[in-house]
């Protein structure tokens, strides 16, 4: 039987149901509603399976309509200490999904206790590339870099600073991990943006146009 899938008024922007689908046909911004392009649509059912929210609708041929269940709650690994986040936290998943391609520090994120929930988290596999944050959709991942220092999942960092101007660029185990993937020379990792942009326009400059 085929599906028509739709998305409610339940979802939280968290974009997961986008990320997964196939077709590209899964649209809308961070922290809000989503919407299906249904001329693109495969019916395939991967964002039904994927909400973690009970966000996603099914209708049938004869109208009648299933919401996406609610998933139960992983158990904690017990390798994994437990590492609280905002409360504003709503389980979806993007910062392990981020964390999976990088060094999978993140194992799961569950229900912790009544004023934050919780991520199991492995810190000595963390490199302090702030992914995870970055990919949030509800700022709820407590982390600060400030004098020179970053701090996330309990962790410090002592940041490296551009060479030319000496503001805070990357951390040492996070320019290792991409020289040693990404095949970038390190001087490039560590310099700024602001000092790359102002090398290229010098560079510009001194040709005879």
């Amino acid at each position: 039987m085929e599906y028509v899938y739709n998305i409610t008024e339940a979802c939280t922007g968290c974009t997961l149901c986008a990320r997964v689908c196939p077709e590209k046909c899964i649209a809308g911004e961070r922290k809000a509603l989503h919407v299906i392009d249904q001329s693109k649509c495969s019916k395939c059912g991967k964002c039904f399976d994927t909400c973690k929210f009970g966000a996603i609708s099914k209708t049938d041929t004869n109208g009648s309509v299933e919401l996406s269940p609610l998933p139960k709650k992983a158990a904690p690994k017990a390798t994994h200490s437990s590492k609280p986040l905002a409360d504003s936290c709503t389980e979806c998943g993007a910062c392990v999904d981020a964390c999976s391609v990088i060094t999978k520090a993140i194992a799961s994120v569950g229900a912790g206790t009544a004023t934050a929930k919780e991520a199991q988290v492995n810190p000595n596999a963390c490199i302090g590339c702030l992914a995870c944050v970055r990919v949030c959709p509800e700022d709820a991942i407590p982390n600060s870099t400030e004098d020179h220092v970053r701090i996330i999942w309990g962790k410090e960092f002592q940041m490296v600073r551009c060479p030319s101007c000496g503001v805070d660029t990357v951390t040492p185990l996070h320019s290792k991990w991409l020289v040693s993937r990404a095949k970038v020379a390190e001087a490039e990792l560590i310099t700024c943006d602001a000092c790359k942009v102002n090398k290229t326009a010098a560079t510009y400059k001194r040709i005879a146009w």
